[in-house]
């Protein structure tokens, strides 16, 4: 069985949690993700294909964010690292 979530990356989950309740454009994603702009046009492409991420265009400026799917799935993720990764010592 092939998993579609393995397509995302550790690229695409950055930018999955750099849109987590927020909309921005590429710089923004660019900058919050820390990730470069070829990585970006990459792996965006992916996550609107997949119906993560949605883009609307505000004259000359994309803006990029979650689509519901996406929504929960960055609620996951953000939600692992918290319990997982943060654990209290």
């Amino acid at each position: 069985m092939k998993y579609r979530v393995a397509k995302i990356g550790e690229a695409g989950i950055k930018i999955l949690l750099a849109l987590y309740g927020k909309t921005l454009n590429v710089t923004g994603i660019i900058r919050e993700a820390n990730i470069s702009p070829s990585t970006f046009y990459t792996k965006i492409e992916i996550l609107v294909d997949l119906g993560l991420v949605e883009c609307v265009e505000d004259g000359r400026i994309k803006m990029y964010s979650l689509t519901d799917n996406g929504h929960k799935l960055a609620r996951e993720l953000y939600d692992i690292e918290l319990r997982i990764f943060r654990k209290e010592k």
